[in-house]
């Protein structure tokens, strides 16, 4: 799955990208809890989790193969999902 190809954190926050499993997920790094797994909204989107940044509680997610637009030309999903907590 390539889990953990990319990685961003913020405080106790950490987001896991897992690119060929098209998810990002969601960790407490201070119990190691799972908190969500996200993927993307639309079909496309393979690579989902080949990067990620998170802000606060933003998390945006990139697709390297998306193609909604042209072959492989890529994504990003921003996501402010109201269960993470702010670090």
């Amino acid at each position: 799955d390539y889990f953990g190809i990319s990685v961003g954190l913020n405080g106790s926050l950490a987001v896991i990208g897992a690119p060929n499993n098209n998810a990002a997920y969601v960790f407490d790094g201070a119990s190691g809890s799972q908190l969500l797994q996200l993927t993307a909204p639309d079909s496309n989107s393979n690579g989902f989790g080949f990067a990620i940044s998170v802000a606060g509680n933003r998390v945006l997610v990139g697709a390297t193969n998306d193609n909604d637009l042209a072959t492989f030309a890529g994504a990003a999903y921003l996501f402010r999902p109201v269960s993470i907590p702010l670090p």
